[in-house]
């Protein structure tokens, strides 16, 4: 009656090669139930049971896409997450008096540390999708995608509704431009792709089969 081989290496192993029984080694030489020779463990072809499981139809909700996949809103986001990030470069602001000068997002960050968090924002989009290969994982980042893309929405309106102001001895003019106003459109555009990122569960994405495991119904 054998126990089992708690502390024997699996490479150490023998198996038959038709019930797959393991023996440590030296311990038989045939199979007692099937009179085969046993063979190493680890030059065994996979058993007909491991194929079986591994030619079972995969849930397409968890199956791998292509890096290019662009559907169920994935390279939407990835386009305007570059755009977005390409905007905070762009004039953000026209500055009147004290000194005629234009500031871009980039500029005002530097003396407004809080609006980094837009270009964090549109940058941290980009690997959060693009990571995400199947229906199930764009679902799940739907709540990080919404959240990076609120960020800069969140950023361009509160610049717009309490613009900085100067002091009563110096006063401050000047005129909002096309980089802050593109940057908030840009994120109220994105933020439907990004909480309906990877669409409907029960319509997963479609691929063709794979040579050798189509499925009878």
């Amino acid at each position: 009656m054998r126990i089992g081989y708690a502390g024997v290496a699996l490479s150490d192993l023998i198996a038959c090669p038709f019930c797959r029984e393991m023996f440590a080694a030296g311990e038989a030489n045939k199979c007692p139930t099937c009179g085969l020779e046993l063979s190493p463990i680890s030059k065994l072809p996979t058993s007909y049971d491991v194929q079986i499981e591994e030619d079972a139809p995969r849930d397409p909700l968890w199956e791998r896409l292509p890096a290019t996949y662009w559907r169920r809103g994935r390279g939407a986001l990835v386009l305007l997450g570059i755009a977005g990030a390409c905007c905070f470069f762009l004039p953000w602001v026209h500055v009147r008096t004290p000194e005629i000068e234009t500031l871009s997002g980039y500029d005002m960050a530097r003396v407004l540390g809080w609006v980094w968090g837009c270009l964090v924002g549109w940058v941290t989009l980009l690997p959060t999708v693009l990571s995400r290969r199947s229906v199930g994982k764009m679902r799940g980042a739907r709540v990080a995608a919404g959240l990076f893309t609120a960020v800069p929405l969140v950023t361009t309106l509160v610049l717009l509704v309490h613009p900085p102001r100067g002091s009563t001895l110096v006063p401050i003019r000047f005129d909002f431009g096309v980089g802050i106003y593109a940057t908030m459109i840009l994120a109220l555009v994105a933020l439907p792709f990004a909480i309906t990122l990877g669409g409907r569960a029960d319509d997963p994405a479609k691929r063709p089969s794979s040579p050798g495991r189509e499925h009878l119904h």
